[in-house]
């Protein structure tokens, strides 16, 4: 099996200058260039959290160091991960002060008998493992969230009629990998700093197994992106992997469930990346723009592309 490795920087409205996008294009592709350096002397589960954990620190996404706040100004982080070749899952939620909660959730599926830890529990969990350190939000971040707080407000009804008054936060993107090794072992993990509007404690699909993320050997590896209620009570990334048997395209699996799932909710809010069991690989969304990167052997690709034209970067995809 060809070793491959496919990353996303959120599903979205991605209405940023052009200088952010190249930027997150080029973090993009330095993540998957160093997921595959892993990958030759590892495996897909070292792969995808060496992808994430650069993206995390990179500060270009909403994850890691670059993750926005609560609308309390704290930051709370999501993560999870599944080995397709064991089952295996970890993931973390509504953390505090773990700057990578990928790895995070990396000991919580190798070293636990457990699959979701979250808040305190996973704070405490971290500082063992040497994961733990301090995030807050700085001046110029601060400043920005106050600038865009009228027009949030002014969109959002239901937050006006919330017995408190909180301050909202600006819009970034969830990141997510899914990656096969030389062996066809699978896996798929997905990190993010939750959606704007975000209530304290509040928790999306990211670290939810089978909503943000799933993986199983001979089946496929997904990771979603968009809004986390929507894909949590659809169950995106299982839905996916379960619609995989090695012979469907997996394009054609993601316009499918991607669609069905706007028309149940009435909105394109979502979308994903894909990989099957045969290294096939695929990448769609329903919002309005997709950022999208992949790396094997062969090339290197990575993108922020308007959804109307993500048949191109498609093309591109199964060059890979």
């Amino acid at each position: 099996m060809k070793p491959k490795i496919l990353v996303h920087g959120g599903a979205g409205e991605w209405n940023v200058e052009p200088k952010t996008v190249e930027q997150a294009r080029g973090e993009m592709k330095a993540a998957v260039i160093e997921g595959l350096r892993i990958m030759k002397k590892g495996s897909s589960v070292d792969a995808v959290v060496a992808a994430i954990t650069l993206m995390e620190d990179s500060g270009k996404f909403n994850a890691g160091s670059g993750a926005y706040p609560n609308i309390e100004y704290d930051i709370e982080l999501d993560a999870g991960l599944m080995d397709g070749r064991t089952l295996g899952a970890g993931a973390v939620a509504s953390v505090r002060n773990v700057p990578n909660p990928v790895e995070l959730a990396r000991k919580i599926m190798t070293d636990t008998r457990h699959v979701l830890i979250s808040g305190r529990g996973a704070e405490i969990l971290a500082k063992g493992y040497g994961l733990y350190s301090k995030l807050k939000v700085d001046k110029a971040r601060k400043d920005i969230i106050n600038r865009r707080m009228k027009q949030y407000i002014s969109k959002e009804k239901w937050i006006r009629t919330l017995p408190v008054k909180y301050r909202l936060p600006p819009v970034r993107d969830t990141i997510g990998a899914v990656a096969i090794d030389e062996n066809g072992n699978l896996a798929a993990a997905t990190s993010t700093g939750g959606t704007a509007f975000k209530l304290p404690g509040r928790i999306g699909d990211s670290p939810v197994c089978g909503a943000g993320f799933y993986a199983m050997n001979g089946k496929g590896a997904v990771s979603a992106t968009g809004e986390g209620e929507d894909i949590m009570r659809y169950s995106l990334s299982s839905r996916v992997v379960w619609d995989l048997d090695g012979r469907v395209d997996p394009y054609m699996v993601l316009i499918r469930e991607l669609q069905e799932m706007k028309r149940l909710f009435g909105r394109g809010s979502a979308g994903a990346i894909v990989l099957d069991s045969r290294g096939n690989c695929g990448a769609y969304a329903t919002t309005r723009a997709m950022a999208v990167a992949g790396c094997s052997q062969n090339a290197v690709i990575s993108e922020v592309v308007e959804s109307v034209g993500i048949d191109s970067v498609q093309e591109k995809l199964r060059r890979l």
